[in-house]
C-alpha cells in the first residue's frame, strides 16, 4: 500500500485541476472563517452563524479535503479497471467516499445495486479484451456478491419494518440490473465459446462461465422476491386504500417510463441498432402495461391496476439499466477501437476488418464486438 501512494505522489494534476482545487478552497475558506473567541471591543457585533458554537464532524472534513485535493486524480481513476495503476484508488477513496454520503438505507442499497453493476461492467470489458484473470474473476465477484448481500439485508430490513414498497422497489431494481448484466454477459460468453472453436486461448480468457452461472441464479431469486414483495401490495379492490394505491403505482410507472425514455434519447448514436431495440422493446411493453393499469384503475379494478402498474415499472426499469450498462460498455469499447484504429493506419485498405471480426464504424457498436 506504501508503494502505492509513493506511487501517487508523482501524479501531477494539469494547470485547469489546480486552479479549480485552489479556487474551492478559497471559497471555502471565505464562507468558514475560524474565530477562537469574540472580540471584546465589538460585543454588538455578532455573525448570523456562530462557527464557534458549530461541531463538524472530522470524517466529513477530512473527505472534504480528500475530495478538494484529488478531483484529478479521483476522475482519472473512476473509469479505471482491475490491474490498472489507480484502481484501488477508484475502489477505497471514490467509492468510499459515496458510501459516506448514502445516509439513507435507501440510498446504500441504490448504491450497492450501482457498485455491483460496476464490478459486472468490470468484468465485461475485462473478457472483451480477453485479459479477465482468474485472479480478477475471483475479486470482481466476490466484490458482486457482498454488494448484492448487503442490499438483500436492506431489503429483508425495509420489509421487516412494515416498509414494503420501498423494499418492493429496490428489488426490482436489482432484478432489472441482473437481468441487464445476463443479457450482455450470456452474449460475450457465446462469443467466447464460438471463438474458442478457433482459438483455444480466447475460451480460456473468457471466464465468464461460473459468474454467469451466479448471475442467473440470483436472476431468477430476485425475480421470486419480487413477485412475493409486488403481491402484498396488491391488496383487494375492496380494501380502501387500493384505490389510492393504484394512483400512486400508476403515476410512479409513469416516472419510471419517462426517464427510461430520456435514458434512450441520450444513447442515441451512443449505442448499436440491436441494444436500442432490445430498449425500446421493454419501453414499448412497458407503455402497454401502463395503458391497461389505467384502464382496470378506471373500471374499479385496483387489484389488477396496482399489478400491472408495478409490471411496467419493472419493465421500464430493465430498459433504463440495460441502456445504461450498454452505455457504460460502449464508451469504452469506442475508445478501445480508436486505438485499434490508430494501428492500422499503416495497412492498405483501413477498412478491412479487425482481426476478432469487427468493422470500424463512426459508432463503437457492442453487438458488432460481439458478432
Amino acid at each position: 500500500m506504501s508503494n502505492i501512494f509513493d506511487q501517487l505522489k508523482t501524479v501531477k494534476l494539469d494547470k485547469s485541476d489546480r486552479k479549480r482545487i485552489r479556487s474551492d478552497l478559497k471559497l471555502f475558506v471565505k464562507q468558514n472563517p475560524v474565530r477562537f473567541s469574540e472580540d471584546p471591543r465589538h460585543i454588538w457585533h455578532r455573525s448570523l452563524i456562530s462557527l464557534k458554537e458549530r461541531k463538524f464532524s472530522m470524517p466529513a472534513v477530512f473527505l472534504a479535503l480528500v475530495l478538494a485535493l484529488s478531483g484529478g486524480t479521483a476522475a482519472a481513476a473512476s473509469d479505471t479497471l482491475p490491474g490498472d495503476f489507480l484502481y484501488p484508488y477508484k475502489l477505497h477513496v471514490n467509492e468510499n467516499v459515496r458510501s459516506f454520503f448514502a445516509l439513507s438505507e435507501e440510498a446504500r442499497a441504490d448504491l450497492a445495486v450501482d457498485l455491483a453493476s460496476r464490478r459486472l461492467n468490470e468484468a465485461e470489458r475485462l473478457a472483451l479484451r480477453q485479459e479477465l484473470s482468474a485472479e480478477h474473476h475471483a475479486m470482481l465477484e466476490a466484490r458482486f456478491q457482498d454488494r448484492i448481500e448487503h442490499m438483500q439485508a436492506i431489503i429483508t430490513d425495509l420489509e421487516a419494518e412494515g416498509k414494503t414498497e420501498a423494499a418492493a422497489e429496490l428489488s426490482a431494481k436489482l432484478e432489472a440490473m441482473l437481468k441487464a448484466h445476463e443479457e450482455i454477459l450470456s452474449k460475450l460468453e457465446a462469443k467466447a465459446q464460438a471463438e474458442g472453436e478457433v482459438n483455444a486461448e480466447a475460451k480460456i480468457n473468457s471466464g465468464l462461465g461460473p459468474l454467469l452461472k451466479n448471475i442467473r441464479m440470483r436472476h431468477g431469486a430476485a425475480m421470486e422476491q419480487r413477485a412475493e414483495l409486488e403481491a402484498k401490495l396488491e391488496g383487494s379492490d375492496a380494501d380502501d386504500r387500493a384505490e389510492v394505491m393504484s394512483e400512486i403505482h400508476i403515476r410512479q410507472a409513469e416516472q419510471k417510463l419517462n426517464l427510461a425514455q430520456n435514458t434512450l434519447v441520450r444513447a442515441e448514436g451512443k449505442i448499436s441498432a440491436d441494444s436500442k431495440a432490445r430498449a425500446e422493446g421493454y419501453i414499448n411493453t412497458a407503455n402497454e402495461l401502463l395503458v391497461q393499469a389505467k384502464t382496470k384503475s378506471e373500471a374499479q379494478e385496483f387489484s389488477e391496476a396496482i399489478r400491472l402498474a408495478l409490471e411496467a415499472q419493472a419493465q421500464a426499469l430493465n430498459a433504463e439499466l440495460l441502456l445504461k450498462a450498454y452505455l457504460r460498455l460502449d464508451a469504452n469499447l469506442k475508445t478501445e477501437l480508436e486505438v485499434e484504429s490508430e494501428t492500422e493506419t499503416d495497412t492498405e485498405d483501413s477498412n478491412v476488418e479487425i482481426e476478432s471480426g469487427l468493422h470500424l464504424e463512426t459508432d463503437a457498436d457492442f453487438e458488432l464486438r460481439l458478432q
